[in-house]
């Protein structure tokens, strides 16, 4: 069974109130239309959630308010998706990214078959939420 990406769980809650007045320039609405067509697992979020979760994963891991649409098809995007979901309180920022694990593990298509995080994706001695374990084991 394929992981469900939820625009309401942990990790990406979105306040629907908060992001009423979020204003998308053109070229913005236009990657966020493009990734939840691309994207059949996103395609029923909100366009404010795909676009905040695009914002989030831009800076976390490129570094940059909004990543170029050429990124999105190397399978980065959902993994980083899937970390969030599974680990909302890990910080991007407080360990190095390591690459070519990041990009192996996305090869890997993890949201597919519920893989564990690896080990890179729990660099402290957090114990996973219970609500989680089974989501990660198979």
């Amino acid at each position: 069974m394929t992981f469900k990406f939820d625009a309401t769980r942990e990790g990406f809650e979105f306040d629907e109130q908060a992001l009423s007045g979020h204003a998308w320039s053109i070229a913005q609405r236009a990657t966020i239309a493009t990734l939840q067509a691309f994207y059949r697992e996103i395609e029923t979020w909100p366009a404010d959630a795909v676009g905040v979760a695009w914002e989030a994963y831009s800076s976390d891991i490129h570094a940059s308010r909004w990543a170029d649409m050429a990124r999105a098809g190397d399978g980065w995007f959902l993994t980083y998706l899937y970390i969030r979901q599974l680990r909302p309180d890990l910080d991007f920022w407080t360990f190095p990214l390591n690459r070519k694990q990041f990009s192996a593990y996305a090869k890997s298509k993890p949201w597919t078959s519920h893989d564990p995080l690896p080990q890179w994706a729990n660099p402290d001695s957090v114990v996973p939420r219970e609500k989680d374990i089974s989501l990660t084991q198979k």
